[in-house]
């Protein structure tokens, strides 16, 4: 009978384990900068960002969805999107990965722009992707660093030399936190394998 329990709350512990890490809670705004810099050629530039919505099971990174893009600094250039919202714009629409003309694409070659795109409230986020440029330049700057923020502006997550230089595109990369329920299950099943242990 005691196996039996052990068992049966050692299934039901795990289950809410795998649950608690489905997600990292309450983000509200991300932040990208240059992962690789190399004097003198290190300008951002990020064509698309796909932040999964864990409830919504949809891209929230997306102005459709409310979301804000913004930019330290910006290079107008030969551009297509909005110079009002200094390019950063672009990481928004949906269309990824792009070329030159339809990115966003930093001001300084030293590898201090600094990409923020805000979230309308915060949110629990399952995976994120990042599409770099399609063109054959400059694949060194597609690489990049990727924080996550609550809206206390505390780190919740991050994550370095994110690629997405191969087929100018990472892979979907999940992110995860333990919540307190998880946590608390996992004190559980310890507490219980001690009980049955005597």
């Amino acid at each position: 009978m005691k196996r039996i329990l052990k068992t049966a709350l050692a299934g039901i512990v795990l289950a809410v384990s795998s649950l608690s890490h489905a997600s990292l809670i309450n983000v509200s705004y991300v932040e990208i900068t240059s992962s690789v810099p190399v004097p003198g050629n290190s300008h951002l530039q990020v064509s698309e960002l796909v932040l999964w919505g864990t409830q919504s099971q949809s891209d929230l990174a997306l102005t459709s969805a409310g979301a804000v893009a913004s930019a330290s600094d910006f290079y107008q250039g030969n551009r297509s999107c909005d110079s009002s919202t200094s390019d950063a714009s672009c990481v928004l629409d949906g269309i990824g990965p792009v070329a030159w003309d339809s990115i966003y694409h930093g001001n300084f070659n030293d590898g201090t722009s600094m990409l923020t795109v805000s979230l309308p409230t915060p949110s629990a986020i399952s995976w994120f992707e990042i599409f770099g440029r399609t063109n054959s330049c400059c694949t060194q700057r597609d690489v990049y660093n990727i924080t996550f923020f609550n809206q206390a502006g505390e780190a919740l997550q991050s994550f370095t030399n994110v690629s997405a230089v191969q087929g100018s595109r990472t892979g979907q990369i999940n992110v995860s936190e333990p919540s307190a329920i998880g946590l608390l299950g996992l004190g559980l099943l310890g507490f219980a394998s001690r009980r049955f242990k005597k």
